[in-house]
């Protein structure tokens, strides 16, 4: 398998590229209507952007908030615009950190 990575995990190659996003709220820097506006504004942008695997969300009577999605991206291209989105709106709704897992899928 290519590495599809350059520098900084930015994928490059025009292989589908596999990312699983994660991000929470556990701080509660949030308040909860912005919190669901900040899930929201993730999710719509991953919708039709790729093959959405699934998504993931906390229990609603937990301690922490944090939601998860898988997708694959048609090519590196894609997911390189993606991060770049995602980590966008992390700002725009002050958050400093989002986890972007890029999956390297071996099937059995």
């Amino acid at each position: 398998m290519p590495d599809v990575f350059m520098a900084e995990g930015v994928a490059a190659a025009a292989e589908p590229v596999t990312v699983y996003i994660s991000i929470g709220n556990s701080d509660d820097r949030l308040p909860q209507r912005r919190w669901a506006e900040f899930a929201w504004n993730i999710h719509s942008e991953l919708e039709g952007r790729g093959q959405l695997h699934g998504e993931w969300a906390s229990d609603p009577v937990g301690e922490f908030q944090n939601a998860c999605w898988c997708i694959t991206f048609p090519d590196g291209k894609i997911a390189s615009v993606m991060r770049s989105l995602v980590a966008c709106i992390a700002r725009q709704f002050g958050q400093q950190a989002v986890a972007w897992a890029v999956a390297r899928t071996e099937f059995l």
